[in-house]
């Protein structure tokens, strides 16, 4: 199963963006840097104001969201995040990778909650798997331009 998502992920990968909220980025380093190897692009913020003005600049770009929960001495600041982003109807798949024991339940609105990079894989290879539309516009822009050349 584990073979079978990443195989999906090295197909979907290169045409996906990740954008990763975390106060501690230091702790998903590796996780950041196997995706990377997979051709995935990701964008790093600490904070839900960074976040939500790169969603400002590049919303439609990103096609999933990672973010902790807990941030800022705050036990819901990843949540205000989903909650936000929602506001906004940004219709992203949101993930949450957390450090304890997530409990039974996903949040209300959110694609995932793990602590376990191997279930972080296969969320995110759920998630891309999802309606394909920003996908397929991508590759569209990139056939395009391969054609333009």
């Amino acid at each position: 199963m584990a073979a079978m998502g990443l195989r999906n992920l090295q197909i979907k990968l290169p045409l996906a963006s990740i954008l990763w909220v975390d106060d501690h980025p230091l702790s998903n380093f590796w996780e950041r840097r196997a995706f990377a190897n997979l051709g995935i692009y990701t964008d790093s913020y600490t904070t839900n104001d960074d976040a939500l003005e790169a969603l400002n600049r590049a919303g439609a770009d990103y096609h999933l969201i990672i973010s902790d929960i807990r941030r800022d001495q705050s036990s819901e600041t990843g949540l205000d995040l989903l909650k936000k982003v929602q506001e906004r109807r940004l219709k992203i798949p949101f993930v949450f990778y957390i450090g304890e024991r997530p409990s039974p339940s996903i949040p209300t609105g959110a694609f995932g909650i793990t602590n376990r990079p191997d279930e972080l894989v296969r969320l995110v290879a759920d998630a891309l798997e999802g309606p394909p539309r920003r996908l397929d516009k991508r590759l569209a822009e990139l056939i395009r331009d391969l054609n333009r050349g």
